[in-house]
């Protein structure tokens, strides 16, 4: 079945119906972004974490972040 296929059969669903297929789609991609999501910041502490242990960066205490001035 075509995608031309698909979304004519969609369409001639009850509004109802329509509704909870969008809804159902919607939700597909939510679930998608988020396994993507994670993998992104799991790839992002393993970054930041290989900076802080090759000295590339040093950290901050997190009780003075908030005395400090932002640096540009």
């Amino acid at each position: 079945m075509t995608l031309a296929e698909i979304a004519k059969e969609a369409q001639a669903l009850p509004l109802e119906s329509r509704g909870e297929l969008v809804e159902a789609l919607i939700l597909s991609f939510e679930d998608a972004t988020s396994e993507n999501h994670d993998k992104v910041w799991i790839e992002e502490v393993n970054r930041r974490r290989e900076e802080v242990r090759s000295g590339k960066v040093q950290t901050i205490d997190g009780e003075l972040i908030g005395r400090r001035p932002i640096e540009a």
